[in-house]
């Protein structure tokens, strides 16, 4: 199995949290957390907003967008911009509490 990208999620301390790949040629997406210094497969039990770590800054205006590689783009631009794992249509409400404060763009 060959993959073509990989984004990792991590704690705002900018420790490995989660970490999604893309197969190549398919829309496969797995999913493995960190555990114990190492990659386990399958999702961590908190979910955790991708690119949190940035959030620091003092930009107030997020971005939620479909997909880590979307985001990417945004961060690149000089945006703050984020999405969760699963894509728009297994959104977890837990992230929700990240929100606060900001003015989200979905």
């Amino acid at each position: 199995m060959k993959f073509e990208a990989e984004y990792i999620y991590r704690n705002t301390d900018g420790t490995p949290h989660e970490k999604v790949k893309r197969i190549a040629g398919k829309q496969g997406f797995p999913v493995f957390h960190w555990k114990n210094g190492k990659w386990e497969p399958g999702k961590a039990e908190k979910a955790l907003p991708y690119l949190i770590g940035l959030w620091f800054r003092e930009i107030r205006a997020l971005f939620d967008v479909e997909g880590e590689k979307d985001a990417d783009i945004l961060i690149k631009l000089g945006f703050l911009a984020t999405c969760n794992r699963g894509g728009a249509g297994n959104f977890q409400p837990e992230i929700v509490q990240y929100y606060k404060g900001r003015t989200v763009y979905i």
